[in-house]
Formats: C-alpha cells, structure tokens, sequence
C-alpha cells in the first residue's frame, strides 16, 4: 500500500515537474545576426522621427545651453561618440516586442545619429562588445566576438558615414518622401 502511494506521489511530482516553465538560456552569440539586423533596421525605422533632446551643456547661458531636439540624433553632434538611449528601443519595439526576445541575457544598445539607427549587443556584464549593426544596411556589420582581443562595449560605427557608403542619402531632403508628410526615407 505504501508502495503504490509512494509511485503515485512520485509519478505526480513528474508530471507536475514537466509542466513548469523552464526559461530557455540565452542564444548562442553566433546565431544573432539575422535578428540583429531585423532589430536595426527596426530601430533605424524610427530613428528619423525619434525626438531626442541633446543635454545641455555644463555652463547654462552659453551658445547651444537649452536642449536641442533633432529628431533622430542621440549624440551632441559628427566626431563625439554615439550614446545609447533605451527609449529608441523601446519606440523601435513596440510594433513587435518579439525582436527583443532573441537578445534576453545580453545587453542591448540603440542610437541614431542623423536619423540613422545603429545596435550593440554585448555580454551581460556591459563589459564586451559582441556584435554592432547599423539598420541601413543588409547584412551584419560587425562581428566582434570574433576579434582576438576583447573589444569594450561601447559604439563604434559611425553610421552617418556608414549609410553614406551604404548608399543611403543623407542630405536634408534627398531620399525622403514629402508627399505623405512622414519625412521616411526612400530607397533609392
């Protein structure tokens, strides 16, 4: 009699055991490229019209000292370094939170700079950088996992330049579609 309750609380516990929700691991970095992109060019998307106030600099009253929003800029200007801001993420995603899902246990980065979006992704700790994709182009840009020296997480695609290269326009109204009003770029 025992015996049989013993099975039957045993056979119970297995079965409730297989039920529970068990959180996948993380993604191995090598297969994050095609979602990388597809979250580039997801940020890239808003990146025009995503308002972003430039800080203020230190001294208030001097030139330029009351934020500027220049849609689709995370960074003071050409020559500084390009800055994440999660709410780009954020505004990126929320069409399909699903973009994100590949990336759970990594760190992730947007920012844009003249309209242009660019992603990091980098280990947990925020202490490598893993991959960098600017969403003007088609393919992954970089790869750094694959570097031989360990490369710290921060941007390094300056992708004004890079979506020049790209082909993408970049001046004031070449490539954007004025006739809806949206200020989209076009592909050319």
């Amino acid at each position: 009699m025992h015996l049989r309750c013993l099975l039957s609380m045993l056979l119970l516990a297995t079965a409730l055991g297989s039920c529970i929700h068990r959180v996948p691991p993380p993604l191995p970095v090598v297969e994050l490229g095609p979602p990388l992109t597809r979250l580039s060019r997801a940020v890239d998307a808003v990146a025009d019209a995503y308002p972003v106030a430039t800080p203020p600099p230190a001294t208030p009253g001097t030139p330029g000292s009351k934020p500027v929003h220049d849609g689709g800029d995370t960074s003071p200007g050409p020559g500084t370094p390009l800055t994440g801001d999660p709410g780009l993420l954020d505004a990126a995603t929320t069409h399909d939170p699903s973009l994100l899902e590949p990336f759970r246990g990594y760190h992730l980065e947007a920012a844009a700079r003249a309209g242009y979006g660019v992603v990091l992704v980098c280990t947990p700790d925020r202490s490598v950088l893993l991959l960098e994709d600017a969403g003007c182009t088609p393919n992954l840009d970089v790869a750094w996992y694959r570097e031989a020296e360990p490369v710290p997480c921060a941007f390094t695609l300056d992708p004004v330049r890079l979506c020049q290269v790209a082909g993408t326009p970049v001046m004031e109204d070449a490539g954007k579609d004025t006739s809806s009003g949206t200020g989209a770029r076009t592909s050319p």
